[in-house]
């Protein structure tokens, strides 16, 4: 890294000490331990138990596939499904596609499918895949997430009510 000192002629005027070098980057290391050394909250560790536990009983039930789009909302439901080694992932970037495709995968195994997409209108998205599921007998599972409470009818995006 390079610095000017401001005086003309001083030493340190240029690349910077091998001592503040070590110096910086124990400085560094030291704040990394920190960080990683402070625990999740317990609503995260909570969720992320719960989750486990829900993709280890669709697995045990004899789901094998799940298809996923990426969201940062649904982000701990993707990371349980993929970490879940009975079972296979698939990425979509658009939901309505991982809605058909679940479908799809559905129709040619015979079991169940996972599809999971982020909040809001994403979840809207899926709504022509859950029809032809329904009406083709077509056994889909739909994980989605949601935006907390407090962010529905104030004009927040990707909030619109999931729960009704």
């Amino acid at each position: 890294m390079l610095f000017r000192s401001g005086r003309p002629g001083h030493r340190a005027a240029g690349r910077r000490t091998a001592h503040h070098n070590a110096a910086h980057h124990q400085a560094h290391r030291e704040a990394l331990t920190s960080i990683a050394a402070v625990p999740d909250p317990p609503y995260a560790v909570d969720q992320c138990r719960m989750l486990r536990a829900l993709v280890d009983e669709l697995a045990r039930c004899g789901m094998r596939e799940a298809c996923t789009s990426p969201g940062s909302r649904n982000t701990p439901i993707v990371l349980s499904l993929v970490r879940e080694p009975r079972l296979r992932c698939f990425s979509h970037i658009d939901e309505r596609c991982a809605g058909f495709f679940a479908i799809g995968a559905a129709r040619a195994s015979g079991r169940p499918v996972a599809v999971t997409c982020t909040s809001g209108t994403a979840a809207a998205e899926l709504m022509p895949a859950v029809v032809e599921a329904h009406w083709g007998r077509i056994p889909l599972i739909v994980l989605t997430a949601d935006r907390p409470a407090e962010l529905r009818d104030v004009g927040a995006g990707q909030a619109i009510d999931q729960v009704k």
